[in-house]
């Protein structure tokens, strides 16, 4: 694209996670000029990175599949190959106090693992039937597709539908508490379908730099003013004004072309009231799941090879999941130590969210310590994060909302959404509902 940046307007794109990134890099490529306002210190979002200690913490996201379709397309086009690496596929699943192995890559595995009884196993089809037969709606980037699938809650489709207790509380309960750190009765069993395609036969890949290596390359050559609290998005004649604020200096203010609001839905409909009753209506009854997430740096590796290791409730009601990130690809720690990343359902999270670091360490390490017994008895580093917006689990038929918010989007506003407000809590949704949004911009200006 040899369009010269300003040449056909100025977008400004709140938010600096993937999908602001995503929409700011696609805008830039078409020759729009391009700000991005970011209320954090850190570019990122939930796809951002801490550096501390020798350690690269992600804070949230932490997996790129190579099942992301989009995602690898944009980093092929980009030439962005040097910055990823392929990483570890092993996949942990805890059952009764041991550490069973499947790989991402080769999900027939799950068929001679000795976690599942044959009877469990033999279940697992109907999983992969529902997941053939809906593989065409099952698309990240267009998710409308999946609104006239029902199957309810992943607690019903579990028992109605895959009919094995087994199966429910040892592979999928732990699967959608990685997903979505809530329970299957909050979860809705379309997020779990995406899910199992998604990770049904795939291999992942990584950067030594951090989770957030795309965003960064995304926004490479983007105007980026972070610390910046946007308080209010107005269309108007004029095209769009973008009030924002940096603690110490006066408001600011920007009337640009259009914008691109990719923020949770919550702080969307705050910022935009001009969206209307029906879809501020539609993006208020979106649940997110908040997140306490907790990062333990330690002098030496638990003697576990598992990238990820999958938690079932009937074992740990508290522990969501656990990352190894020193197994998960290279130049995450210093040099021979480890990092245990460990993420926590939503009811412990409440439960300690005012908590202090000290405090919240002193409930989580026992817990950690029982699945990984003296990984953590001297940690090196420890990280407290908090997301209060962390990842959607529902409301069940939300694809169906979806749908209905883009019919009520009238095709010449200039002002757009992405992020998983209009998508779902995965890197590669985020990242296609940005270049959604870019390309509705250009329409909607074009028109």
């Amino acid at each position: 694209m040899n369009n010269e940046p300003g040449r056909r307007g100025h977008v400004v794109v709140v938010g600096c996670g993937i999908a602001g990134a995503a929409a700011a890099n696609r805008l830039h490529r078409h020759g729009f000029e391009v700000t991005v306002l970011e209320a954090e210190q850190r570019i990122g979002g939930r796809t951002s990175t801490r550096h501390q200690d020798g350690f690269k913490i992600d804070l949230a996201a932490t997996m790129l599949l190579t099942s992301y379709k989009r995602t690898v397309e944009l980093i092929n086009e980009q030439s962005w190959e040097p910055h990823f690496e392929p990483a570890s596929d092993i996949i942990g699943v805890e059952r009764a106090g041991r550490i069973h192995h499947i790989r991402a890559s080769k999900p027939l595995g799950a068929l001679t693992t000795g976690f599942l009884s044959p009877r469990a196993k033999a279940r697992l089809a109907m999983v992969a039937k529902d997941v053939v037969r809906h593989r065409k709606v099952l698309d990240y980037e267009n998710p409308v597709l999946a609104a006239d699938l029902h199957y309810g809650d992943v607690r019903e489709y579990a028992d109605v539908r895959v009919g094995s207790a087994e199966l429910r509380d040892y592979l999928i309960d732990p699967a959608c508490r990685f997903m979505g750190l809530a329970s299957l009765h909050d979860t809705s069993a379309v997020d779990f379908l995406f899910l199992a395609k998604n990770m049904g036969k795939t291999a992942l890949f990584n950067s030594p730099e951090g989770i957030d290596t795309l965003a960064r390359l995304l926004v490479a050559d983007a105007k980026v003013e972070t610390d910046a609290v946007v308080t209010a998005v107005e269309e108007n004649a004029a095209g769009v004004t973008i009030s924002w604020d940096r603690r110490g200096e006066p408001s600011h203010e920007i009337t640009a072309d259009a914008c691109v609001i990719t923020v949770p839905a919550p702080l969307a409909v705050q910022l935009y009231p001009q969206m209307g009753e029906q879809r501020a209506a539609i993006l208020n009854s979106i649940i997110y799941s908040p997140a306490l997430n907790v990062y333990v740096g330690v002098d030496v590796p638990p003697d576990e090879p598992s990238a990820l290791i999958l938690i079932p409730h009937v074992d740990y009601p508290d522990l969501a999941c656990v990352i190894l990130d020193h197994n998960k690809t290279t130049g995450r720690t210093p040099p021979g130590q480890g990092l245990i990343s460990s993420y926590w359902l939503r009811d412990w999270t409440m439960a300690h969210w005012n908590e202090s670091e000290e405090d919240i360490l002193c409930a989580a390490l026992p817990t950690i310590d029982r699945l990984l017994p003296g990984s953590v008895d001297e940690p090196t580093t420890v990280h407290v994060q908090r997301w209060k917006h962390a990842l959607i689990t529902g409301p069940v038929g939300r694809f169906r909302d979806l749908e209905l918010f883009k019919s009520l989007t009238p095709p010449t506003s200039r002002v757009r959404f992405a992020g998983d407000a209009v998508s779902s809590s995965t890197m590669n949704s985020c990242l296609c509902s940005g270049e959604r949004a870019a390309d509705e911009v250009m329409t909607a200006l074009a028109g």
